[in-house]
């Protein structure tokens, strides 16, 4: 009998809301489409499987909910180690554009 394999991922919710994010912001909007059409059109910017990344970055589009999300979670996470809202934001700038 002929065997089948599969390989799953786990993929953190907030990648959706990420996702998400793109649809209500116009500026994401335009690059996404231009990047399904020629992945070179938008410079310093890529999409893969739905995510923007500009310069390597993930991009988080105008959604205010997922961006307060995002700084809370890191703040209160062993990487932001309660540091600050201004060290919080620079590690958060070094992940997402």
């Amino acid at each position: 009998p002929e065997q089948i394999s599969a390989i799953s991922t786990a993929i953190p919710l907030w990648i959706n809301d990420l996702m998400s994010s793109y649809a209500s912001d116009a500026k994401c909007t335009q690059i996404e489409t231009q990047l399904r059409v020629n992945p070179d059109s938008v410079p310093n910017y890529t999409l893969s499987n739905g995510i923007l990344r500009y310069k390597g970055k993930l991009v988080v589009g105008e959604a205010t909910d997922l961006r307060k999300n995002l700084m809370e979670s890191f703040h209160n996470s062993a990487l932001g180690g309660h540091s600050g809202e201004r060290v919080t934001y620079t590690k958060l700038k070094s992940l997402f554009h």
